[in-house]
């Protein structure tokens, strides 16, 4: 005898609400997020590539490593030069690993190889090498959370705004809430243009 295990479907409206802001976040560039990133930057610097950083540390876009991995290695230069390591067991080399590793570290979440490894090859002791790299790594996370956290307000924002301004798409016309245009002037070819009969001059 076989008995037949029915699981009740689950239901509620979350589907209706569409993905989370950190979801959304995560994904293709949108108007939205160019709205929100524009938000936080017109509030909060700090300096650092944050736009860059989220994008291929979160998003996952690799158009964006280059010029971060650029950037990181002048910051990790300039981290060194300013104290960051002993003057005798500082190099430029030492600088530029260290801060390609944090950067992979940041995205990856794993070294680019043991840091014996790369401590033996740079010539220095691997604390000395573990400390300069975990330091840029601090540093980069800790930018990178306090912009996401930023970001993510700038979404509910940006979100607020638009459901007030109220746009919805009817067939291929771009419509906003409280225009005066109606339904029968909107409908067009294409959607492309709007064409409305021209007002009697004597009510100009």
């Amino acid at each position: 005898m076989t008995t037949e295990v029915i699981i009740p479907e689950a239901t509620g409206d979350w589907l209706l609400r569409g993905t989370d802001y950190e979801t959304q976040l995560a994904g293709p560039i949108t108007d939205t997020i160019i709205d929100a990133a524009a938000w936080v930057d017109a509030r909060w610097k700090n300096g650092f590539p944050n736009w860059d950083l989220y994008r291929a540390a979160i998003a996952g876009d690799s158009l964006y490593i280059p010029g971060v991995r650029r950037w990181v290695v002048a910051f990790a230069i300039a981290h060194c030069l300013s104290g960051g390591v002993k003057a005798e067991a500082y190099s430029d080399e030492l600088a530029c690993v260290a801060g390609w590793d944090a950067l992979h570290i940041l995205i990856h979440s794993r070294e680019l190889q043991p840091t014996t490894v790369s401590a033996t090859l740079l010539g220095v002791h691997h604390k000395t090498y573990r400390r300069l790299r975990d330091s840029l790594v601090n540093r980069l996370a800790s930018s990178l959370i306090e912009y996401r956290s930023r970001l993510l307000v700038a979404m509910g924002e940006v979100k607020y705004l638009e459901r007030k301004c109220g746009s919805v798409v009817r067939g291929e016309i771009t419509v906003t809430r409280g225009s005066c245009f109606s339904g029968s002037d909107l409908r067009g070819t294409g959607g492309n243009y709007i064409r409305i009969p021209a007002r009697d001059s004597d009510n100009l």
